[in-house]
This record gives structure tokens, C-alpha cells and sequence, in this order.
């Protein structure tokens, strides 16, 4: 077929929906899975708001800027001035005289003084008392904490540590998806290695199934050993329909775990197992786990929150301080059409200082701080629990990757010998000096050994990622 007719059959393939064939690497899907993961999108997400709580703890150390507006309509009010007239209780000022007046000479004057007092009064009233039951009034105020018993520092701080937990959980979690893609990519390699594996198999068999109807056909061979060959030529095709089985639903997995948009019956890998050259003593790995352990270290980052949840309950035994300014503007009136600027709007401007001090609360701050600071003891002894487990973790993967270490290299020299000991029973065979079970025999062995040869390599590699999830030398 030449070049346009390529073109023309990729083109109808497309239109009818055929998937392409996608070779991806590791070094794509790790790209792609990193890109992809909706858990490394949520953390990303928890930075940005540890970010925003560290501005907003900034911010409580600024100064704030408040506009209030108020109505109010008084129903009645208190008049002192008028209580001292003739609608107080204690009657009138020529009432009062009356009761007093020493003779009827004087009755009349004591009436005409009294009265005039009274007059007084009520000018006074008017002059001093505002009778307008409508109030309208808009201040603007400037408040600024001098001292907040601590609490801001610590709100910063606390805000800081949020912020670094949230980086190393986001780092946690890109290597968690790395980790998870290279041992799903490495479970596709060796699906992969399998079905190379059985279709050599199938080779193998088809060729012992040639060579005993050949020696059938000319005298030196048996019609069981023809039956035997095609049986185990069929029970290899078997075999292989159940690895290729087995390397899709690998292959699903690990497009699935990469997040890409691939078909598994046009997908496929393409790389090797990396050189067995990790090791790592028992002291060593402990070392790197307790410095660059990512759980540990938001344990140690939670483990400073704890010791500001102490000093924010200390805190409530400070005092607080705060000073400010405002300046507003009162308005008065009976009804809308009396509002003059001019006039009757009236300025409201002060300048304050606040102290508060608690001094006794009921033992409660008091108990507030035992309580932080058992949360803090409790919290310790946690670390120091998830240390050792950790630990118990470090030294059964460096077991885990000692014996994978050996497992791999016995089951490289038993393929070695595998194929030699097929090698010779099939020349034996071919002369007449070895029977059909030998070769078969010796075909199973070869075939048992390749398999565990692709064993032995995924486990390998797997304790080695196990290894370095602990240590910290994925991230």
C-alpha cells in the first residue's frame, strides 16, 4: 500500500470510530496522572486558601474603617426641667407659695410670683429641650487594636503552619500518584512480558508438535506423541488468551490511575525495568524516613499548631487594648421638611481609647488551657506511635527488598539454565536419546522460569518504590 492509501485508510478508520494504536511511556503518564488527578487539584485548591487565611491574619492587624447609619423615633421623653413647673408632680410654683404664704395680705402676690416662675420655667424648656422625636444619625469610626492579648501574632502563625501543612500534603499527594502510576506502569510491563512469554511459548510448542508428526511420518516417533505436542499447543493458546486477558485489565487500571483517554484494546506501554542498582541499609533508610518522611512532617507541622492552641488559651489572661476616632453627623426633626443643613445638622466627633481586662472568668480560661495542653500531650504521643510504625514499615521493605533483590537474581540464573536444559532435551529428542515428556518437561520448566523471571523484576521494583514512598526519595 503507498503513502495516500495509508492516509486514506487512517482517515476511514477515523470516521468510523476505530481507535488509533497509543504507545505511551512512563515518563507520559506520569506527566499526564500529575496533570490529571483530581486529588492533587483538591490540594492545590487547599494551598490557595492557606494562602488566603495567611492574608486574612494580615489583615487583622490593620486598622478598621466602619460606616453606621441610625433612625430612631422617641415615643416619650424625660424632661427634668419641665418636672420643676406646673406639670410636675409637686404642682405648681403659685400653687407651692399658696401653701406657704404667711397671711391673705400677701396671697395675691405670692400667686403673681408664682406664676411668673412658672412662666420661666416653661421658656427654659424650650430653649433647652428638644421636642423632635425623629433622630437620624451616620458615623464613620476608626478602630485600631493596639493589643489583642497575642492573639494576632499567633493568628499569623498559626496561618503560616496551615499554609506549609498544606504544601506538604500537596507534595504527599503528588508522590502518592507517582508512586501509584510507575507500580500500575510496572504491572503493565509485566502483563506485557507475559504475553511475550506465552506467545514463546506457543512457539515452542508448535515447533515440538512439527517435530513429532515429522518423526510420526517417517517411522521414529508415536500418534500419542503427535496428540500430546497438539495438546499442549492448544492448552499454550489458553494460556496466552488469559494473559492477554490479564493485560488489558492491567492496562485499564493504569489509564484509569493516569486519568488519559485511551481505548485499552489500542493502548500499550513501552519500556523495561530499570537496573536492579537501588539498595539501601536498615540505619540509612530509618535516617532519611525521620528527615524526609512527608507524614512526620506534617505531624510536626500539626504538632506546632498544638503548641499555639496552648498559647492562644494562655492568651485569654492578657488584657486588650484598642483606640480609635469618629466623627458623625445628628440629625433632629419633626418632619422631613424642617432637614436644613444649615441649620439643624448638628456634628458628632470623639477620639476613644478601650482597655478590657477579664480579670475572673469561673475558672473557665483556666480550664481552657489544661485542655490545650492535654490535646498537645495526647498529640505527641500520636507522633511518637506513627514514628514507630513507620519504622516497623522502613525495616520490613528493606527485608522485602533484600529477598526481592536475591528472588530476582536465582530466577534469572534458573531461566539460564531453563533454557539451556530445553536446549539440549530437544536435541535429545531430535536423535532419539530423550522421550517427549522430557522435552515437555523441560519446555515447562523453561516457560515457569521466564514467567517468575517477570515476577521476581515487578517485585523488585515495587519494594523499591515502597522503599523510596517512605524514605521520601520519590517526591
Amino acid at each position: 500500500m503507498n503513502r495516500y492509501g495509508m492516509i486514506a485508510m487512517t482517515m476511514l478508520l477515523g470516521c468510523f470510530g476505530v481507535a488509533q494504536p497509543a504507545t505511551y511511556t512512563l515518563d507520559d503518564l506520569l506527566k499526564a496522572g500529575i496533570s490529571n488527578s483530581k486529588q492533587i487539584k483538591v490540594q492545590a485548591e487547599a494551598i490557595k486558601k492557606a494562602a488566603a487565611q495567611v492574608s486574612e491574619a494580615y489583615g487583622s492587624a490593620m486598622p478598621s474603617l466602619n460606616l453606621t447609619a441610625n433612625y430612631s423615633y422617641a415615643l416619650e421623653r424625660y424632661n427634668q426641667i419641665a418636672t420643676m413647673n406646673t406639670s410636675g408632680d409637686f404642682g405648681s410654683f403659685g400653687d407651692a407659695l399658696k401653701n406657704a404664704h404667711i397671711d391673705s395680705t400677701t396671697e395675691k402676690g405670692a400667686y403673681l410670683l408664682g406664676y411668673g416662675l412658672d412662666g420661666m420655667f416653661s421658656k427654659l424648656t424650650s430653649v433647652f429641650i428638644d421636642n423632635r422625636p425623629n433622630t437620624f444619625s451616620t458615623t464613620l469610626t476608626l478602630n485600631q487594636t493596639l493589643y489583642a492579648q497575642g492573639k494576632v501574632g499567633l493568628g499569623l502563625k498559626a496561618a503560616r503552619i496551615f499554609k506549609e501543612n498544606a504544601q506538604t500534603q500537596y507534595q504527599a499527594t503528588v508522590q502518592n500518584v507517582k508512586a501509584a502510576i510507575i507500580k500500575e506502569f510496572y504491572g503493565a510491563l509485566l502483563a506485557q512480558k507475559n504475553v511475550a512469554s506465552e506467545k514463546e511459548a506457543i512457539a515452542l510448542s508448535l515447533d515440538m508438535h512439527k517435530l513429532a508428526v515429522l518423526k510420526f511420518q517417517i517411522g521414529k516417533g508415536s500418534e500419542l506423541d503427535t496428540l500430546t505436542s497438539r495438546y499442549n499447543y492448544e492448552k499454550a493458546l489458553i494460556d496466552l488468551q488469559s494473559a492477554e486477558s490479564m493485560r488489558t485489565t492491567q492496562y485499564v487500571s493504569l489509564i484509569k490511575e493516569s486519568g488519559i483517554s485511551a481505548d485499552a484494546r489500542s493502548f500499550d506501554v513501552n519500556g523495561e525495568f530499570p537496573q536492579p542498582t537501588y539498595s539501601i541499609m536498615v540505619e540509612d533508610a530509618l535516617a532519611k524516613t525521620h528527615s524526609a518522611n512527608l507524614t512526620i512532617a506534617q505531624m510536626s507541622q500539626t504538632e506546632k499548631l498544638q503548641d499555639i492552641s496552648v498559647a492562644v488559651a494562655k492568651s485569654d489572661f492578657y488584657p486588650s487594648v484598642s483606640c480609635g476616632a469618629s466623627y458623625g453627623k445628628i440629625v433632629p426633626f419633626q418632619t422631613l421638611s424642617e432637614v436644613d443643613p444649615q441649620r439643624n445638622v448638628y456634628d458628632d466627633a470623639k477620639i476613644f481609647i478601650n482597655a478590657s481586662w477579664n480579670i475572673f472568668s469561673g475558672f473557665s480560661t483556666t480550664q481552657k488551657v489544661k485542655q490545650a495542653q492535654a490535646d498537645r500531650s495526647s498529640y505527641e504521643q500520636t507522633k511518637k506511635r506513627t514514628i514507630d510504625q513507620l519504622d516497623i514499615a522502613v525495616i520490613n521493605s528493606c527485608e522485602q527488598l533484600t529477598t526481592a533483590r536475591k528472588q530476582m537474581e536465582s530466577a534469572r540464573a534458573l531461566n539460564q539454565l531453563a533454557e539451556k536444559a530445553y536446549s539440549v532435551a530437544k536435541a535429545g529428542y531430535e536423535l532419539g536419546q530423550t522421550s517427549l515428556i522430557d522435552m515437555q518437561s523441560r519446555k515447562l520448566d523453561l516457560e515457569n522460569a521466564r514467567l517468575a523471571l517477570n515476577n521476581a523484576q515487578y517485585s523488585y521494583h515495587s519494594a523499591v518504590i515502597d522503599m523510596q514512598v517512605l524514605t521520601g526519595e520519590l517526591n
